[in-house]
């Protein structure tokens, strides 16, 4: 197989990339002429920090379309990025979530999940097939959204996303992408599981 098309590996024992929110560089926005004539109003960069040594931001968008999540990796989206959806859930549901993996950044692949959930939701855990896990926060929403998730599991990683009311009881559970993409690779999207 030719480096370019071969799918980058994971690895089983890598540990979850460092993360931090906030930080000192400013978060990227995409002001494209494409994307600025779908806007209603002016975007929002709801979270930003650093994976793996490497920018991200989350933004916040009101589009003809409604209302959207977009991701970006790099303090200008170099590494890429994109709509990361769940800005609302079908009626009944507790927990939508959406993954943007990446396979190009210099240092190492990176996978970004996004999610959103319900008011009955209290906690959000990852729980990776090999036992490992970790509490994820729920961040409160802009005006007029969901609350929300990020977080930063290993690329490639097989596992779940448990959504628990006050009481602990899981309400939803959601399967993480254990997808890989082409080492040269800037972003893969993938939709919400079905």
């Amino acid at each position: 197989m030719s480096g370019h098309r071969a799918m980058r590996p994971a690895d089983p024992n890598e540990d979850w990339p460092e993360v931090t929110f906030g930080g000192g560089h400013t978060p990227y926005i995409d002001r494209s002429e494409y994307m600025n004539s779908l806007l209603l109003s002016p975007q929002e960069a709801v979270r930003y920090g650093m994976v793996a040594g490497l920018p991200w931001s989350l933004v916040a968008c009101r589009t003809r379309e409604g209302l959207g999540y977009q991701f970006f990796l790099g303090g200008m989206g170099e590494y890429g990025g994109g709509d990361a959806g769940m800005a609302r859930l079908p009626e009944g549901d507790d927990l939508q979530v959406s993954a943007l993996l990446f396979g190009g950044p210099p240092l190492r692949a990176i996978a970004a999940y996004v999610g959103a959930v319900s008011d009955r939701v209290s906690s959000a855990e990852v729980r990776l097939a090999d036992g490992r896990r970790r509490e994820v926060e729920i961040w409160p929403p802009s005006e007029g959204f969901l609350r929300y998730l990020i977080f930063f599991p290993p690329y490639g990683a097989s596992g779940e996303v448990i959504a628990r009311d006050a009481g602990g009881d899981p309400l939803k559970t959601v399967a993480l992408f254990d997808a890989l993409v082409p080492w040269t690779a800037t972003a893969g999207i993938r939709g919400f599981p079905a």
